[in-house]
């Protein structure tokens, strides 16, 4: 991404951990609350597709959270993971295997970068 000078960088990431309880869709973007860094667009910008997330689906909101995670943390630009659920999780593997949910979802995560580059929302 720093290579190419990407605008946004988006990770897709579905979680299959070995119990069933964990559920929802997290955003992930980066922050050290230690070193009193991070990023002011990379945090709008998860805040940004976790509300379109939510507000298009019926995934639980886990909220967004700052990480320093190597992707966030050495990209020059507003880098965001998105967790869209856990495999693991009857009512979010019934979800995810679902092409409409899937394709609401794509929805929701265009539709937040439309926002996200939209002259309202632009510094």
């Amino acid at each position: 991404a720093n290579a190419t000078a990407a605008d946004l960088v988006l990770s897709l990431h579905v979680d299959s951990v070995a119990s069933p309880t964990p559920a929802g869709c997290a955003t992930f973007f980066y922050g050290d609350a230690v070193a009193g860094t991070g990023s002011s667009l990379g945090q709008r910008f998860a805040e940004m597709v976790q509300d379109e997330i939510c507000a298009r689906t019926d995934l639980t909101d886990c909220r967004t959270h700052a990480k320093t995670w190597d992707l966030l943390r050495l990209t020059r630009m507003p880098a965001v993971r998105i967790e869209c659920g856990n495999l693991a999780s009857p009512s979010d593997r019934s979800r995810l295997t679902d092409p409409v949910f899937t394709d609401t979802l794509a929805r929701a995560i265009a539709a937040s970068v439309e926002r996200f580059f939209s002259p309202e929302h632009v510094l």
